[in-house]
């Protein structure tokens, strides 16, 4: 029997394409060149569409400052290609923004705020308004009167209603009161004011304690400042007088019993029986004698006059002064609190200038 084959062969294997096709496919695809570009892809359709309707090859598009030669505007792709680098870059410049604003505007306003306050908002014909555009109007006019007479960027001195404190530093280790020229100084600040031709206009008089005997012929001086420089320039200085008191002061116990009478040494000064039989009838006597040198001296102090001759010397009283009670209140305001015997040199002082200003009853004649 011939033996037959069969025309069919019975193979489920899947056909297979040689290994080395699909490497090589892979291989191209890794290579720089092959890689598909997204710019260009987005393009490439519109440049195809244009060239195959007009049947001519499309025209490069022109590179330009905003964009580049395929269209793109070159701020977005930077944005594109540095995402980190931008938004890190726009978180920086908001924190410099917000730094030089505060530098600029916040500090440079009136209480750190630079907007209006809410106490100023108030309706157009309300009395509030018109009172602080009568201010801001006022502000305004002194401005300009200023800059017509040449006084613009010129320091504006600045005082409350009644008085205008002068404060002074010192920039050597000797003190304010340990050279001339640091003294004279001090009281070139003071003839700003005392100098001025209209000064007995605003200033303070310093009225008779008695108003009965004021009459039209009586002459009324300006109250003086209160400031050391009243011992300095003091109309009259006796040295004999003060190196007395020195001396005197020097002695421990006279300073105690100084402070121990106090102002009961003064007979116009009432004190309690109880507190003056304490003291001696020696004690009183010293005082009371005492009390009298020290006016003798400090009733010259009106600074009238030119800069006295012992500078040290004052500064010594001085020293030795704010140890007593009752004579302390004469020095001590002008001198810092380090001011003392141990060390007279003080690195600060300070002076009050006094405004006069309306009647309390002004229905006066």
């Amino acid at each position: 029997m011939q033996e037959t084959t069969d025309d069919f062969v019975d193979n489920t294997d899947p056909p297979t394409f040689p290994s080395t096709m699909q490497e090589e496919e892979e291989k191209k695809l890794d290579e720089p060149e092959n890689t598909p570009d997204v710019e260009k892809a987005v393009v490439t359709p519109y440049d195809a569409i244009q060239a195959s309707d007009n049947n001519y090859d499309a025209e490069p598009r022109k590179k330009s400052c905003w964009s580049d030669e395929r269209g793109n505007l070159k701020v977005v792709n930077l944005v594109v290609r540095n995402p980190c680098k931008i938004f890190w870059l726009i978180i920086a410049l908001v924190v410099a923004l917000t730094f030089v604003l505060n530098i600029a505007v916040f500090r440079t306003a009136e209480n750190g705020n630079p907007f209006t306050l809410p106490g100023n908002e108030f309706d157009l014909m309300d009395v509030r308004s018109i009172q602080y555009d009568s201010m801001r109007l006022a502000s305004d006019k002194v401005r300009g009167d200023r800059v017509d007479m040449g006084m613009e960027g010129k320091t504006t001195l600045k005082q409350s209603e009644l008085e205008a404190v002068q404060v002074f530093e010192a920039l050597t280790p000797s003190g304010l009161f340990g050279d001339e020229q640091s003294i004279e100084g001090m009281k070139d600040a003071y003839d700003i004011f005392l100098n001025d031709p209209g000064y007995e206009d605003y200033c303070l008089y310093n009225y008779p304690r008695n108003l009965s005997l004021v009459t039209e012929n009586t002459t009324v001086e300006c109250t003086a400042p209160l400031t050391p420089l009243l011992m300095y320039y003091a109309s009259y200085w006796d040295p004999e007088a003060v190196a007395e008191v020195i001396e005197e002061l020097k002695d421990p116990a006279k300073i105690e019993a100084l402070n121990k009478v106090g102002v009961c040494a003064n007979p116009q000064v009432f004190c309690p029986p109880e507190i003056v039989e304490t003291f001696t009838p020696e004690e009183v006597f010293f005082a009371f004698s005492f009390g009298l040198k020290v006016q003798n001296i400090t009733s010259t102090w009106d600074m009238k006059g030119d800069l006295i001759d012992n500078i040290t010397q004052a500064t010594e009283l001085a020293s030795y002064m704010v140890l007593v009670d009752v004579f302390a209140g004469v020095v001590d305001f002008g001198f810092d609190q380090t001011f003392s015997v141990a060390n007279p040199a003080s690195q600060y002082s300070r002076g009050i200038l006094f405004w006069g200003g309306p009647y309390t009853n002004r229905n006066t004649s």
